[in-house]
């Protein structure tokens, strides 16, 4: 699938495979070998907000993991349980001894705080019931356990507006597969609702469909308030695609708010289009409310909750209900992570 590659390279780029490396706080009695030397960083190749956005990501692809960032927004702390750094090694015969190593300099979870300072950074991690600064190349051989040299952030989706929200994670992941964008530079608006029009955007911009420019042009749809729409190619592709057929009528009304239902039923369809054997997969819909739904929308509602994608709220499934950015970016999330192998 074009564009989603982010999420499984960067799993495997942070809390990768991790054998020793230097901490040095000879002040605190500690100069043991704990993480071995790999290649550096660039102290100032990656911003602040840059290094936050990563750590966020990786609480979606690295169990344990957690990224806090304070009030002031200038400073955060990831925590990571010692097992996830160690894990390629259970089994072995060092895996113990490291282990109880980890353990003595760190306790269960090792801490790292990142702290703004001018156009760079501070980083501290916490050991011997202290914070000790990581300098010079400790600091470069630390961070470059936890990036990718080959990760290549996006620019901007420093979103002011979705720091600390419960959609977090989802909405960077998304936003670094080129699938959504901010409302502005630096505002996301997770709580506000997407529309049609906005929804088959972002599952175009994540889907296989490939056409030329000529065959872009030759597309038409069978809707008729298109004219003005920004986002008409997008629509005519997926409507011929036959991902769209929930929107009945002759006017796609591009700038209404989608529904739940709707939002389900076209994200079944795009799994189904990208490969997904979805008929051979489980769709038995139990939301007490699909008496309310579309009969056209139950089958994928169903098949969307029985992979873990979707929720409900009381056993209800509210289908009629508006869909927030919020929403979409974690079940839109969860569905493309399906693909991630």
């Amino acid at each position: 699938m074009k564009k989603w590659l982010f999420v499984g390279a960067l799993s495997l780029g942070i809390l990768g495979a991790t054998e020793e490396m230097n901490v040095k706080a000879a002040e605190n009695g500690i100069s043991k070998n704990v993480l071995s030397e790999i290649a550096a960083v660039e102290q100032n190749s990656v911003s602040f907000f840059d290094l936050y956005r990563v750590f966020k990501i990786a609480e979606l692809n690295s169990e344990g993991i957690v990224t806090t960032m304070n009030a002031k927004k200038d400073s955060f702390i990831v925590k990571m349980p010692i097992t996830s750094l160690i894990e390629s090694e259970e089994g072995s015969t060092t895996y113990k001894a490291e282990y109880q190593e980890y353990l003595g300099l760190f306790g269960k979870s090792i801490q790292l705080k990142l702290t703004q300072h001018g156009k760079t950074f501070d980083c501290e991690i916490y050991t011997a019931g202290d914070w000790i600064a990581l300098e010079g190349e400790d600091k470069d051989d630390f961070l470059a356990e936890f990036l990718s040299e080959d990760l290549q952030l996006r620019t901007g989706g420093h979103f002011t507006d979705t720091i600390g929200h419960w959609a977090e994670s989802y909405i960077h992941t998304l936003y670094e597969a080129e699938v959504i964008s901010g409302i502005t530079a630096t505002t996301f608006n997770p709580n506000g609702n997407v529309t049609r029009g906005q929804l088959v955007a972002m599952i175009y911009r994540a889907s296989s469909v490939e056409l030329d420019e000529q065959e872009q042009e030759q597309v038409t749809s069978a809707y008729s308030d298109l004219a003005n729409f920004w986002g008409a190619k997008e629509v005519a592709i997926l409507e011929k695609q036959e991902l769209l057929t929930i929107f009945e009528g002759d006017q796609f009304e591009p700038n209404k708010a989608v529904t739940r239902e709707e939002m389900a039923y076209v994200t079944a369809k795009f799994l189904a289009f990208e490969g997904l054997d979805v008929g051979t997969l489980n769709t038995n819909n139990t939301f007490k409310d699909i008496d309310k739904m579309n009969k056209d929308a139950v089958e994928s509602i169903g098949l969307l909750q029985q992979l873990d994608i979707i929720g409900g709220e009381n056993g209800q499934f509210n289908p009629k209900s508006n869909l927030t950015r919020a929403q979409f970016a974690k079940i839109f999330t969860l569905s493309l992570m399906l693909f991630e192998e």
